[in-house]
């Protein structure tokens, strides 16, 4: 299968550095790249490879073999809506314009700030505990994993016990737009 036919087939999702650096710390990123096509902002990309943050050099190979793509700076003024955030990071506020153009199907993002606003604005959106679960409920991984991946995630994420109850009681219909397949 080429490069042509293998993008083609998987959903494009947005992805923000935090997510990016949780789900690298977690070993999903494999999983991420295997069922989706990850895409990130430029602003996202400097993020997670500057200062030799934990996953730069894998994030690195993987836009190299194009298994990650880095989406071209933004020239054009924000988005009106995004102006007055000006808490969030540059890449919050380029992964959500790029979300507010229709770039991909959905955001895998962590940041409160940026999920608030994604809930205004009806953006789909989930974050990266979320994502061992989808890929298990969808088929995708064995559940086995799923937990064990979850485990880390919670760990290694600064997720509220109200998120991972949650996470943990969603199921497959309030999760199935978010499936890979």
């Amino acid at each position: 299968m080429n490069d042509s036919t293998l993008s083609q087939k998987l959903i494009e999702v947005l992805v923000d550095s935090s997510s990016l650096i949780l789900l690298y710390k977690a070993h999903l990123l494999p999983a991420l790249c295997s069922h989706y096509r990850p895409v990130i902002a430029s602003e996202v990309f400097r993020e997670v490879t500057q200062n030799n943050k934990p996953g730069a050099d894998e994030c690195y190979r993987r836009i190299r073999d194009k298994e990650i793509i880095v989406l071209p700076h933004i020239t054009k003024p924000l988005h009106p809506d995004l102006k007055a955030h000006t808490t969030m990071g540059a890449g919050e506020l380029k992964t959500l314009h790029h979300a507010l153009s229709g770039t991909a199907s959905f955001i895998i993002i962590d940041d409160l700030q940026a999920i608030r606003y994604c809930i205004r604005k009806n953006i789909p959106f989930i974050n990266a505990l979320l994502v061992p679960r989808i890929l298990a409920l969808a088929g995708a991984v064995p559940y086995a994993r799923s937990h064990h991946d979850f485990a880390t995630l919670c760990k290694t994420g600064h997720y509220s016990s109200g998120i991972i109850k949650k996470a943990n009681i969603l199921g497959s219909e309030e999760l199935r737009q978010f499936f890979p397949f």
